[in-house]
């Protein structure tokens, strides 16, 4: 009964938030989280390599299913990390590594495939994206995704664990849809071409160096 009553704390906190009330009194906290949630939703990683992907190795049908996977299923994410946080405190991120480095093996797997990847490998074919339910499940696996998690639930606090979440859900969608623009351009000038080789080689080696960089 005790863990519940101090678990319920958050939710209930939450409750009796009003917004002037946060902007007046947690202006510099939101526009601090604000930046830091534009720059790593925004920068390369496996969320936005695996949208960048799917634009070009599959149809926009296909490739918008992951690209909401990841804007749904990764808030979803910060979330329920923020609300861990806010009940067991910061030291049960470290009890969590094993998950985050199984996310790392999987993806430099991931990266070695696609620095292999023939030319005919990544055009001309459908049904290579791996969809809604894979991206919105893989934040569980992904190293840049539990970094991102945890560092704005410390910052924001228990009192504020729901902010996080709220500006990622609100930013991720133009920042992620930038690599699925970018993924768009690529197919229509570069696949096909020489030059596809190469792509598919440079997005290999960022995508293993942004996943080292979580290590």
């Amino acid at each position: 009964m005790p863990d519940m009553i101090r678990f319920s704390e958050p939710c209930r906190q939450f409750r009796g938030f009003q917004v002037t009330d946060l902007l007046t009194s947690h202006g510099a906290l939101i526009g601090g989280l604000l930046v830091t949630c534009i720059i790593t939703a925004g920068t390369p990683g496996p969320n936005n390599f695996i949208v960048l992907t799917a634009r070009l190795s599959d149809t926009m049908a296909a490739a918008l299913r992951v690209y909401l996977g990841v804007c749904i299923g990764f808030p979803v994410m910060v979330l329920v990390v923020s609300l861990i946080v806010a009940h067991y405190g910061e030291a049960i991120i470290d009890q969590l590594t094993i998950i985050k480095y199984l996310g790392i093996g999987f993806l430099l797997y991931l990266a070695v495939r696609l620095f292999l990847a023939a030319p005919s490998e990544l055009s001309g074919r459908t049904g290579t994206a791996p969809g809604f339910i894979f991206a919105f499940l893989f934040q569980w696996t992904n190293p840049k995704a539990w970094a991102m998690a945890s560092s704005t639930a410390v910052i924001a606090g228990p009192e504020l664990f729901f902010l996080p979440a709220l500006i990622y859900q609100i930013v991720i969608f133009p920042c992620v849809g930038a690599w699925f623009w970018f993924g768009d351009l690529l197919k229509r000038r570069i696949l096909g071409t020489p030059y596809e080789r190469y792509l598919n080689r440079a997005l290999a080696v960022l995508l293993a160096l942004s996943v080292l960089m979580m290590i």
